[in-house]
């Protein structure tokens, strides 16, 4: 039986493939675009005819998905500290965010040298939830650490892992803008590893929501 808790890790299951899944479909009807130099974001601009795609299934329907999944995640983790709550932060704040910066679509082109302010709001918004989100999974993968759940101490390497290269691909990302060398392969890096974090989390709270949550460690921090 699929009880609210189960439907809400679903979530993190699914929107990691709702996402990127938009995104190819949405670059399969654009012509010239490049996965390699060009922005998610360019999915979705103003104006394209096919934006719908990418807004729909990339931003509102990923955004609301995670939205649920960052509610309800925390709940599956015995353990009672700050850091929990500030991942819990991280997370509703990427999928919040991520929805602004669907709402706010950018120009065409995305870097244009008179940005409308629909443009400036998208990169303030797409700026944060980008980022933030490695910086929540390093959080998560301490929490991990603390935590005395079998699963979750499996997976605190691999969380410090993905948000790291998350991070790291991020700035690279932002340095690589002016010339949009390799731009877009380092946005897919850095939201495809943080995705991957989800996707992989997800399916192993799933499957461990029926077990026993036994906690002995890391209850509070100093």
């Amino acid at each position: 039986m699929l009880t609210q808790k189960k439907w809400g890790i679903l979530c993190g299951i699914l929107a990691p493939v709702i996402f990127f899944t938009s995104v190819l479909l949405a670059a399969s009807l654009q012509d010239g675009y490049s996965h390699c130099t060009n922005y998610m974001s360019e999915l979705g601009a103003t104006g394209l005819h096919h934006a719908y795609v990418m807004k729909l299934g990339g931003f509102f329907i990923t955004s609301i998905m995670l939205i649920i999944y960052s509610i309800t995640f925390p709940t599956t983790i015995e353990y009672k500290g700050k850091a929990k709550t500030i991942a819990f932060f991280t997370l509703l704040t990427h999928a919040i965010f991520l929805n602004g910066a669907g709402v706010f679509s950018c120009d065409p082109g995305c870097s244009p040298a008179n940005p409308t302010p629909d443009q400036n709001l998208h990169d303030f918004f797409g700026a944060i939830t980008i980022f933030i989100l490695p910086v929540g999974i390093m959080t998560w993968g301490y929490v991990f650490s603390k935590s005395s759940e079998e699963w979750t101490n499996k997976v605190k390497v691999f969380s410090y892992a993905c948000g790291i290269i998350g991070l790291i691909s991020y700035i690279a990302m932002m340095i690589s803008d002016e010339t949009r060398a390799g731009t877009g392969l380092f946005q897919r890096l850095s939201l495809g590893s943080s995705y991957f974090w989800i996707f992989v989390v997800s399916i192993l709270a799933y499957r461990n929501l029926d077990l026993p949550i036994i906690s002995t460690k890391g209850q509070s921090e100093q």
